[in-house]
Parts: C-alpha cells; structure tokens; sequence
C-alpha cells in the first residue's frame, strides 16, 4: 500500500512540473548571504520568548548589506510539541538600487508544532505577519507607512 501511495505522489509532482517547463521568465542572478539566529526561552511550563535576527548581504555575497530583521515575541505552550507565539519584528533595508534606506514594523503571530514519528520528526511553523513599510517619496524615505 504505501508504494501505491509513494507511487501516486511521484506521477502527481512529476505530472505538475511539466507546465512550469514551457513558461518564459525574466530571471535576475544574484549572490546572496543569508545569517540567521533563531532562539527559544522557555520561563515557566506555559510562558516563554521567541527571538530570531536575520542579516542578508549581497553583490558577491558580501559587498553590500541587504536587510536586517529581528523578531521578538512572547510564546504560550500548550505541550512539549505545540506553542503559539506573538510578536513584533524591525526590519531595515539598506539603500540599494536608487532607493533610500527604510524601515518596516512588522506584528506578526506564529503558530509551531512539532511531530514525532518511529523514525523522523518533522518541525514545521506557519508565520502572519502584518507588513507596515516606510514610503518612499521623490527617492527619500519619508515618515509615513503603507500597510
């Protein structure tokens, strides 16, 4: 039973990447270093932090800073395996490409679950978050924000 079923997703990706090959795209290439640093505090059996920060570079991997973003958040266990988080996360992206450097405030809510198999475990997240970006006006960013 379980080939049948490996069987059947293997026609099902297989059979679903056939139109992807026939489309036309722009591409741009680009040297990029992405540096994170993910970390969980747990402060009592239901209470803890999440905290994660994020530094990107560019243009032969590191010529240029690209963004910075950190999250922080507060995090309720339900168990070992599931958790859901809220939070707010600053990102900054350097000037680039005729744009000036500008901000983002970012709330965001998580939800993490983690199961356990015989033979693996899998550690899965899904992340919201509600994008504030600081408007650019006349290549200046000015003090105002689109959501």
């Amino acid at each position: 039973m379980k080939k049948i079923i490996y069987i059947i997703i293997a026609i099902y990706l297989f059979a679903n990447s056939l139109p992807c090959q026939s489309q036309t795209k722009l591409t741009e290439e680009r040297e990029q270093v992405w540096l994170g640093y993910f970390a969980q505090t747990r402060f009592t059996n239901k209470l803890g932090m999440w905290t994660d920060f994020h530094y990107r570079s560019t243009d032969n991997f590191v010529k240029n800073s690209s963004m910075i973003i950190t999250h922080n958040g507060f995090s309720y266990y339900f168990n070992d395996n599931t958790r859901i988080m809220a939070g707010y996360a600053f990102a900054y992206f350097f000037a680039e490409n005729g744009l000036p450097g500008r901000n983002e405030h970012r709330p965001w809510q998580q939800i993490w679950w983690r199961q356990n198999y015989s033979w693996f475990q899998t550690l899965q997240w899904i992340r919201l978050e509600e994008r504030f970006r600081q408007r650019v006006q006349n290549g200046d960013a000015i003090d105002s924000y689109n959501f």
